[in-house]
This record gives structure tokens, sequence and C-alpha cells, in this order.
């Protein structure tokens, strides 16, 4: 009950009434030690990593004070409610040690966003720093192409949630922060605006993403979905921009000019994909009564694709870009 609804006072209100039915003094302690340890459970529960840790503290010291006064004389409901709970404030400074090396034994705390190629002494070589920009771009570029990924299979699946995207969306947003720091401390005379427009573009194009699951998330909570053919457009759309995104940031971590021209290429077919797909929604508009249920999500998701795809275009250029100045 305790770890259902995280109140300890609870239990120990149901204590003193089963007390009063009949319940041996033996029986009422236990219920008020399980109160006091079961009270972790909200905490354990909740989806963060530092919840996890700090919930198997609490709940290790708990658990590991209640276990020997199960055999101690009951004082009484209120007094070893009271009592317990101060005791375990009192002796968690000195358990906690102990308890934070057994947790992390079991969750592990989590690696530090940190930046893996930008090394400060490479700064006195203009060529090397920009090489090395390059490389942690590409480490973000793989981040926002997961997030798309992401997006497709939530629109195949019709289920998904926005939550789910955010170790991506954070590490996009580290990194690319840490790029553009990075690039600034380059030499005046060194060519680092399109490296900073590169990591500018794709925390952009990560935005998008996460607004896209967003959107259609928002439409899945309250009971509506895409029409059979409206959700195999929309997936059609995203997964082209998909491949165009992934050959994009390829160019942009190899210099190859070929397909960069290749992106831009294809950019005009996604377009009349995109096109078509509003055509194909404003006839099924017509037709169909329960289209208008999804509508306006169907068209913000076009509009959002059609960024998307601009973004890519531009991350082409950028790769052309940066490697003819380099």
């Amino acid at each position: 009950m305790a770890f259902a609804v995280g109140s300890a006072n609870l239990v120990a209100l149901l204590a003193l009434g089963l007390a009063g039915e009949g319940v041996g003094p033996e029986g009422a302690l236990a219920l008020v030690l399980g109160g006091g340890v079961g009270c972790t459970g909200p905490v354990l529960l909740r989806p963060t990593p530092e919840s996890l840790r700090l919930g198997l503290v609490l709940l290790f010291h708990r658990l590991a004070l209640a276990l020997p006064l199960l055999f101690a004389p009951n004082p009484g409901i209120f007094p070893a409610h009271a009592g317990f709970h101060a005791l375990a404030f009192l002796a968690f400074p000195l358990a906690f040690p102990l308890w934070e090396r057994l947790a992390d034994r079991l969750a592990p705390s989590p690696k530090p966003l940190a930046p893996k190629y930008l090394r400060p002494e490479a700064l006195n070589d203009p060529l090397l720093a920009q090489g090395l920009a390059l490389r942690e771009l590409a480490r973000i570029g793989d981040a926002a192409r997961y997030m798309l990924e992401g997006v497709l299979k939530a629109l195949v699946q019709e289920t998904g949630h926005e939550a789910e995207l955010a170790p991506l969306e954070e590490k996009v947003d580290r990194l690319s922060r840490e790029v553009l720091v990075y690039v600034a401390k380059l030499p005046q005379d060194t060519p680092a605006l399109p490296l900073l427009k590169a990591a500018s573009e794709l925390e952009h194009l990560a935005d998008l993403a996460k607004r896209a699951l967003r959107k259609a998330e928002r439409l899945w909570t309250q009971g509506v979905t895409f029409s059979p053919e409206g959700k195999a457009e929309l997936a059609r759309i995203v997964g082209r921009t998909l491949a165009r995104l992934e050959r994009a940031l390829t160019a942009l971590a190899t210099g190859n000019r070929a397909l960069a021209e290749r992106v831009l290429a294809e950019y005009p077919e996604v377009l009349a994909e995109v096109e078509a797909s509003r055509e194909a929604h404003l006839q099924r508009l017509r037709d169909r009564v329960e289209t208008r249920a999804s509508t306006l999500t169907h068209l913000d998701l076009l509009l959002l694709l059609e960024e998307l795809n601009l973004g890519v275009n531009r991350l082409a250029r950028l790769a052309e870009e940066i490697h003819k100045e380099g």
C-alpha cells in the first residue's frame, strides 16, 4: 500500500485501525515498518536514472533498518512510526556511502554528455581543429538521424511518445553547443562559419523531428489515427527524407561532392511527393467524413517534412562549402 501511494502515514493509520480489530503487536509493528520501507515506491517508479538510483539508496537504507526492528518490542503504533523515520533520518549520512556504492553497481550512473573529439590543444592547429569539429558534427548528425528514425517507426506503428526522443535531443543540443563554442575559438582568418551553420542546422533538424512526433502523439492520445493511405504517404516521405539526410551527413563527413549534389537533385521529387500527398488528402477530405479528424495534423506534418528537407538541402550545400574551403 505504501509503495503504491507513497505514504507511510496511511499505513500507520491502517495498523492503528487493525490493532483495534485484534491484530497483535508484532503484526502492527510489521505494518508500520513495511510502510516506512514501501513509501520509497514512487521514487523507484520515476523514469529517470537519477530517480532510480535515489530510490534504491533509500530502499536499501530503510530495509536494513526495518529488518532487525521487526524483532524488537512494539512501543506503540505512533512511537514506532515516528521512531523509525527519525532513526532513518539520523543514520542516513553514515550509511549513505555504502548504499551509494551498492546502487551504483545495480544502476550505474549514465556517462555525462561530453564532446569526444574537441580537444582544446588542437586549436593551435586550425586545420586539425576543423577536422575534429567535423568528426563531432558526425556524432550530432547520427543522433539527429536516430530521432527521425524514431518518428518513422512511430508513424508506421501509430504509437510513440515525444519523451522517447529526449535523450537524443539532449545529446544534439549539448554537443551542438560545444561545437559552436569550439569553432568560435578558432583564429579569425579560419573559415569557421560553415561549421557553425552545420551545428545549428543539425540542432534545428532534431527539433523538427521532435515536433513531428509531438503532433502525431497528440492525435493518437485523442483516439484518432491517420487513414491507411495517409499513414503510408507520410511514412514514405519520412523514409525518403531519412535517406536524404543520411546522404547529406555522409557528404558532410567525407567531402563527397557527388553525394551532396545527388541530395540536392532529389529535392524536387520529394517536394512533388509532398504536394501529391496534399492533393490526395484533399480528395479524401471530400469523400470521407472521418478524415477531418486528422486533417490538421496530416497537413502540419507535411509542412514539417518540407522544412526538414530544406534543412537537408542546406546541409548538402554546407558539405560542399566546408570541403571546398578545407
